[in-house]
């Protein structure tokens, strides 16, 4: 996955959280947590898109394919109330391998 196709898998992903959100009462804890994951997700997001990537990397090709593996199966569980806590831990993960990007970026900036 290219940098841009990176860029544009969290952009719809906070997007479609928002969306989610939107679903939820303003006062649902659900609401408050899954808030809390977008504003994450979105840091992350901004964060990455000042860094600059080897895209050519294994490193950077397993993480960018974890974001994407990820994102697919929030997909399937984000609607269901009865997966709320799994699609958090998804989240989660997905801030994680974010993480790991941004340190990868870092790496490569200082060699």
């Amino acid at each position: 996955m290219t940098k841009d196709e990176m860029f544009e898998l969290l952009h719809r992903r906070i997007l479609r959280l928002d969306e989610r959100c939107g679903d939820l009462p303003p006062d649902s804890d659900q609401r408050h947590k899954l808030e809390t994951e977008r504003d994450e997700l979105s840091q992350r997001q901004q964060q990455l898109a000042a860094k600059i990537f080897d895209e050519q990397t294994s490193t950077y090709q397993e993480l960018s394919g974890q974001l994407k593996a990820i994102d697919g199966q929030i997909e399937g569980v984000i609607a269901s109330l009865e997966r709320f806590e799994e699609t958090v831990a998804l989240l989660r993960r997905m801030v994680s391998v974010a993480d790991q990007l941004i340190g990868v970026a870092r790496s490569a900036a200082l060699s």
